[in-house]
């Protein structure tokens, strides 16, 4: 935290942090359907939500358990 108040102190500019997923880590799931499924050399699955919309974290650090 100094850090940051140093930063504030010397460029006199705010600074925001985003906690980012620290805080929601494990705060739900996400949820949806199966719109329709099809082979083309593996099973496909379309479903009805997008992890590039509402997860993109996931895409970019899968999560390991």
């Amino acid at each position: 935290m100094r850090l940051v108040t140093r930063f504030r102190e010397k460029w006199g500019k705010p600074v925001y942090l985003e906690p980012g997923e620290a805080i929601a880590l494990g705060a739900g799931v996400l949820v949806s359907q199966v719109m329709d499924t099809f082979h083309n050399g593996m099973d496909i699955a379309i479903l009805d939500t997008s992890a590039t919309a509402h997860m993109p974290d996931v895409l970019e650090m899968p999560y390991r358990r």
